[in-house]
């Protein structure tokens, strides 16, 4: 769930002896860094240090320059592949929080004498400062079986499902796109109501990611034909924003409708 930045380019290339490197890292105002990573030879004992380091200029300068995150190389085997490291970054750690207006950010490279060292490349891990964060939307609907948009339509039967894109809106009979994107890149989960109607024997529903493989609960039960009824509930999207609608094993089916009113970053 992490965006990366990527530091400015810097070359450490082979004959270039023991020293320090550093890039600065632009970062959004109020983002969460979750993670430094980092890309780098280590063909022998020594190691290559990386840090990420934060400097305030609302703090007085013995005190300014804040280590957000550290790489060490040498915590894995020598070897002369390119090697991925990262290390988590906890919440709590000073300056893990992004205040553009008063810091700085740079990474730092502390090279070894050998020359056949070389970091290949340092990115950024962090979620934006709306992330978790709950969006309430005017009522929309993104789904109708009795409409002839989206495919497939008509009724869902037992023992059924039915992959449900949610991040449009669509018009009522027609079920043409009316906006896209109501529910944007990135939503993990969506505030919704699940309408049933048309039934033609007991039954229920279940609501999962649209990647799931199976259901664990039901998310709204009737108990016979011709019956209208609508539930409330929350329901956690897969990455593409899709749900998945399953129908149970009892003898009814029914049109199902999906309408939502708000999402989660």
């Amino acid at each position: 769930g992490s965006t990366y930045s990527s530091p400015s380019a810097f070359e450490l290339s082979s004959g270039i002896p023991s020293s320090t490197y550093s890039a600065p890292v632009n970062l959004p105002h109020g983002a969460r860094i979750t993670e430094m990573v980092a890309y780098a030879t280590r063909p022998d004992a020594d190691s290559t240090l990386v840090r990420l380091v934060c400097h305030r200029s609302s703090v007085a300068s013995t005190s300014a320059v804040f280590i957000v995150a550290t790489l060490d190389t040498g915590a894995v085997a020598a070897s002369p592949l390119v090697r991925m490291h990262s290390v988590a970054v906890p919440p709590a750690t000073i300056g893990a929080v992004v205040d553009e207006g008063a810091a700085a950010y740079f990474v730092v490279a502390f090279m070894p004498p050998d020359a056949a060292h070389l970091l290949w490349g340092v990115r950024i891990g962090y979620v934006t400062a709306d992330a978790g964060r709950f969006f309430p939307i005017d009522p929309v609907r993104v789904y109708d079986s009795r409409a002839a948009l989206p495919p497939p339509g008509g009724l869902l039967g037992p023992n059924t499902s039915r992959v449900v894109l949610v991040k449009d809106s669509r018009a009522n009979g027609s079920g043409a796109v009316i906006a896209a994107d109501v529910v944007p890149v990135g939503a993990t989960a969506i505030a919704c109501n699940l309408t049933i109607t048309g039934t033609d024997g007991p039954n229920f529903l279940a609501l999962t990611p649209g990647d799931a493989a199976s259901f664990t609960a039901s998310a709204i039960n009737w108990s016979g034909a011709d019956q209208s009824l609508a539930n409330g509930l929350i329901a956690k999207l897969d990455a593409n924003r899709f749900v998945k609608v399953w129908c149970g094993d009892q003898s009814g089916s029914t049109h199902v409708l999906l309408d939502v009113n708000g999402y989660w970053l």
